[in-house]
């Protein structure tokens, strides 16, 4: 349904028809905690922040003074992001994981650090549980390996290279780092990783 073609509500206290407003002509009961005439929209919840914002056209969870609207994006920003955030338009995108439209969407999402696609919070929660460490888009890592991952990994492929099969051993491959993005040539192929000659990750794929 279209909220803003709306002409009519009716009161569930006093049952009497009207025009949509934040309480009852009548009986002067509140139909809720927050009301926007621009979007026809009504949420009781309590705590809850909302603010209308006229560049997005519609309502935006949060509080106004906390937000700035980025016009390249084509949504509210939280200023705290303001001056770090990459500007990558959002609408026509979806979250990569649920899939919903994510300019329509009331639940959080932010853009991942490194390669700026955007995401539900939620679900980039739930897809670390299950996942790589990498975007769901990209393939690029979400967050970098740290060194203590690196030095764990050396010391398991120094323990098993010899138990490598005969075939593969002294093999060597060409590889792309999804930490730097730089391509490493003739990296020793391992079943554990193979290591980027640049920043030493193992968040390779050949």
């Amino acid at each position: 349904m279209n909220r803003t073609e709306v002409k009519k509500i009716r009161c569930l206290v006093c049952k009497e028809e009207q025009a949509p407003s934040e309480k009852c002509v009548k009986c002067g009961e509140v139909f809720a905690r927050y009301y926007c005439s621009k979007c026809i929209f009504y949420d009781d919840a309590p705590g809850k922040h909302i603010f209308h914002c006229d560049d997005c056209g519609m309502c935006r969870i949060g509080k106004r003074e906390e937000n700035k609207h980025c016009f390249t994006c084509g949504l509210c920003i939280n200023k705290t992001l303001e001056s770090t955030h990459k500007c990558l338009e959002i609408k026509g995108h979806n979250c990569p994981v649920c899939l919903e439209p994510l300019f329509e969407s009331i639940k959080p999402y932010l853009q991942l650090n490194r390669c700026q696609h955007w995401i539900h919070v939620q679900c980039l929660n739930d897809y670390g549980k299950n996942y790589k460490n990498q975007c769901p888009v990209c393939g690029v890592s979400i967050d970098a390996m740290s060194k203590t991952e690196i030095a764990y990994l050396d010391k398991m492929v120094e323990e098993t290279r010899e138990q490598m099969p005969e075939e593969f051993r002294n093999k060597q491959v060409n590889i792309l780092c999804l930490d730097c993005l730089k391509k490493s040539e003739g990296v020793e192929f391992h079943f554990v990783g193979m290591k980027c000659k640049h920043c030493g990750s193992y968040n390779t794929k050949e």
